[in-house]
Order: structure tokens, then C-alpha cells, then sequence
């Protein structure tokens, strides 16, 4: 996003500052590097009376650490003028309209920075993992041996960094394809076009990503199960077609399950090693559920009308405001960008971690609903509970549902070293989803006010996405363009 966001200056290319760059190289490569002894300090005073304290601190570290690499790539882009160094690398090329090479170069600083801070904190996860041995024999969960340093740093590459950043590279590289065959035709670029492009080159990445991206992650057939039947029937139950369902082998590093695509014949269940070892049957079809609410409640359209909303902010809004603004302060390159930039950003953190959290409490609520219907409760007065009814035919949430998704959850987050209280941007955290799934299982009552909200949610994301797309457009007609 910094990078596709720069745009260039009247400087020339290549006239970026060597020494700067080169101080900002060697500061973040400092930082690193500081983590890195900090992580070896804390992995040998590590004991088992302090690992929580050490766990939540360590939390904390990394997600600083995780913040300051986009900052810092930031200030090289914005305040330095990478980009301009690099057009100066790739000069043959700039008569081209092309922006895969120089993205492919521009991105190759951050992205090493990721893999240095993993190389950083290895010596904290492996003590983290080995201290967490202990309670997970006695929660009769399967130990294994913590992956090397490479194995580690293969692992978070391929899930981390690939599964992201080769749908963004292919989807600039058949931008790239298209804008040169409509030049080579002699058909005139407007923005209008080039956003019309722009979009004819993400369909296809989206439609047929899930066919690559399995393959970039290590996965495999699983094999025939009654676990495998279990979940293939649940996919029926809920209409849902499946092309095959996974095995995700992660040499026991972290315990997930993802349902992946958006075409049938290309949808894929895929569920890792480490949760098939680690939790019961009834604890994974929860786990699914959860999945398959994504699906069935179209989370991933969603997701992407609110993220087009916020995008249509800037150049709605936001560009009607600049060119104001523009009639009193001249503001030039790349100062309206990053200002656009700096607007955007804190919005679409803001709007759409909330939006998102509460997609997933949604996928919650289907979990428990569902799982109720195919798990059958013990045979105890107080757990059997039958699952209501509201008004329009939904089910609601039954009290041994919600307990089933909550075990789950603990589960997930016990194989994966995640306190229970420490909030992710876009998930929320574990202990709020279980207080959620809770209240909200005490009365029926509470599930239909939770069904509104979700309706009114949708019905107001969809139309801001129209009229932010509307304004959008009637800047661009208006421009000129």
C-alpha cells in the first residue's frame, strides 16, 4: 500500500540520497538486531513461574516491532525517495508502462526486514514453545520438536509473505499486460481506464488465486477419515461445494483450519497438522463452522465493499477537499499523496478492524448454531439443551453450543501461545469472543438483536460503498479525464 500509493515527483530518477538511505538501512538493520539480543536474553531467564509475564511482554515488543517496519519503509519512501533510486536501477524499463520490476525491487527492503526480525525473535518462540510443553501434555495435546531456524524461516516466507505478496505481484504483472496490449493498440489511456484495467486484472487473480495458493503452502489430500466425512457432511448440510479438503503441514508450528475460494470447483477446506493432533473431533468441526460462516454469509464480498469504501473516500471526499484546499495552499507531489495517505490510513485501520470484528463474531454465532445441529449434547440434564427459536426461522444460540466453539477457541489458542486476552486488529481477542458467545447464548432474545445490528451493518456499508463510488466517479468525469 506505501508503495502503490508514492507518486513520482519532478526530481529525477536516481537522485535519491545514497547516505540517507543508506542511515536509514543500517537503523532499521540496528533495530533488528537489538531485538535479536533481546530475544536471546529473554529465552535463558525464561522459567516457568514468569512465562506469562515474559509472554505478554514479548507480545507487546513484537508488535512494535511489527509497526516500526512499515513506518520505517514509510519515511524511505515518503522522506527519502526510494523510489526514486530505484527507477534510477531499472532506467532501460521507464519508458515502459510497467510497474511489476520496480515494485518487485521497491518491496524487497520491507520484506527483508520481516524475514530479519523472524531470524530476531527465533530463540524467544522456540522458548516460548518448549515452556508451553508442560501444559500441553497435560491437556493431552501431541508435543513435537521445535523447527530449526530454517524450517522456521521457511514457514513464516511461505504463509507470511508469499501467500500475500504473489497475488499482489500477479495481479501488477497482468495490469502490466493489459496497459501495454491496449497502448500497442493505439487506445488511449484515461484514469477511468486505467481503472477499469485495474480491475480486469484482480477478477482473475481472485477467482483463480486459491488453485496457487495452495500450492504455495505445504498441503496435501487428507486422507479417508471419518473426520473427513464429518466435514465434507457439514459443507452439504450447509449447501456449501468443496473441490477438496487439505491436510496444511506446518511441522506442528501452528494449529488453524481456512476455507479458501470463491468459485466451487476452486474452493478449498484446509486444516494443519497441528490441529488434527491437538483437538477432538467435536472441537474441529467447531473450528470449521467457523469457516464455513465466512462462506455462507459472503464475509469476503464484505470485506472487500468496505475496503472499495474507504478506498472511494480518498479519491471522493478526500480529492474533492484537496482541490479546495488546493485553491488556497499549493500542494505539491508527494505531499498530497501522503497526506491522502496519512487520512486514509487511521480510517481504514479503524473501520475496518471494527467492520471485520465483527464479521468474525458473526462466523462465531454460525459456529454455535451449527455445531449444535451436528454434534449430538452429552446425556446431562444441564448441558442438553435444545437450540430456540426467534423470529424468521433462525436458530438461536443454545448454551451447549456456545460452550462446544468456546472450548475451541481456548484450544486454538493454547496450541498457538496466544494469551486469550491479547486483542488482534482484525479478529478482537479470544476472551472477548468467549464472553460474546456467552451473554449472547443466555437468552434468545440477544441473538435477534445481534442479527439486526448485522443487517443494518451491511445495509450501511453497501450504501456508503455506492455513494463514495459515485463521488469517486464524479471527481474523475469532472477532472477532465
Amino acid at each position: 500500500m506505501i508503495w502503490l500509493s508514492w507518486v513520482p515527483s519532478n526530481r529525477d530518477a536516481g537522485s535519491a540520497s545514497i547516505d540517507h538511505l543508506g542511515l536509514c538501512a543500517g537503523a532499521i538493520v540496528a533495530a533488528i538486531i537489538s531485538v535479536g539480543l533481546y530475544s536471546r536474553v529473554m529465552a535463558k531467564r525464561m522459567s516457568g513461574h514468569s512465562f506469562h509475564r515474559h509472554l505478554r511482554r514479548y507480545n507487546r515488543i513484537m508488535k512494535v516491532a511489527r509497526f516500526a517496519i512499515p513506518v520505517w519503509f514509510g519515511v524511505m519512501v515518503y522522506v527519502l525517495d526510494f523510489p526514486l533510486w530505484v527507477m534510477g536501477l531499472i532506467k532501460p524499463l521507464q519508458g515502459w508502462p510497467v510497474e511489476s520490476p520496480g515494485f518487485l525491487l521497491g518491496t524487497a527492503p520491507p520484506l527483508l526486514a520481516m524475514v530479519g526480525l523472524w531470524w530476531a525473535c527465533y530463540p524467544a518462540e522456540r522458548a516460548l514453545r518448549e515452556q508451553n510443553m508442560m501444559a500441553q501434555l497435560m491437556a493431552n495435546v501431541p508435543v513435537r520438536r521445535s523447527p530449526s531456524l530454517g524450517q522456521y524461516l521457511v514457514a513464516n516466507v511461505r504463509l507470511q509473505l508469499l501467500f500475500m505478496f504473489a497475488p499482489v505481484l500477479l495481479i501488477l504483472v497482468l495490469r502490466d499486460l493489459l496497459t501495454v496490449g491496449a497502448l500497442y493498440f493505439g487506445i488511449e489511456l484515461t484514469e477511468g481506464k486505467h481503472l477499469l484495467i485495474s480491475v480486469a486484472a484482480m477478477l482473475p487473480v481472485m477467482l483463480l488465486g486459491p488453485v496457487m495458493l495452495v500450492r504455495i503452502l505445504p498441503t496435501e489430500r487428507l486422507a479417508d477419515s471419518p473426520l473427513r466425512r464429518r466435514l465434507e457432511e457439514l459443507c452439504q448440510s450447509k449447501g456449501l461445494r468443496i473441490s477438496n479438503v487439505l491436510l496444511w503441514k506446518t511441522d506442528g508450528s501452528f494449529g488453524n483450519a481456512a476455507v479458501m475460494g470463491i468459485l466451487p470447483r476452486m474452493r478449498y477446506l484446509l486444516v494443519t497438522d497441528l490441529l488434527l493432533e491437538s483437538m477432538p473431533d467435536e472441537q474441529i468441526l467447531a473450528v470449521f463452522a467457523h469457516e464455513i460462516g465466512h462462506v455462507v454469509h459472503k464475509h469476503l464480498l464484505w470485506m472487500g465493499a468496505c475496503a472499495f469504501a474507504v478506498m472511494f473516500t480518498v479519491g471522493g471526499p478526500v480529492e474533492s477537499a484537496m482541490r479546495v484546499a488546493g485553491g488556497w495552499v499549493t500542494i505539491r507531489e508527494p505531499y498530497d499523496s501522503l497526506i491522502a495517505l496519512a487520512i486514509t490510513a487511521p480510517v481504514f485501520v479503524m473501520v475496518f478492524g471494527a467492520f471485520v470484528r465483527k464479521l468474525e463474531r458473526q462466523a462465531d454465532v454460525f459456529a454455535a448454531r451449527t455445531i449444535s445441529q451436528v454434534v449430538r449434547p452429552p446425556e446431562n440434564p444441564l448441558l442438553e439443551m435444545l437450540s430456540p427459536t426467534v423470529a424468521g426461522g433462525a436458530s438461536a444460540v443454545s448454551g451447549f453450543g456456545a460452550s462446544l466453539v468456546c472450548a475451541a477457541l481456548k484450544r486454538v489458542a493454547m496450541v498457538n501461545n496466544v494469551p486469550i486476552h491479547a486483542h488482534e486488529w482484525l479478529h478482537g481477542s479470544i476472551a472477548s469472543r468467549i464472553k460474546f458467545l456467552r451473554t449472547i447464548s443466555e437468552d434468545p432474545i440477544h441473538t435477534q438483536a445481534f442479527d439486526a445490528l448485522m443487517r443494518k451493518l451491511y445495509l450501511a456499508v453497501f450504501f456508503v460503498t455506492i455513494a463514495m463510488g459515485s463521488w469517486t466517479l464524479w471527481n474523475l468525469f469532472t477532472s477532465g479525464q
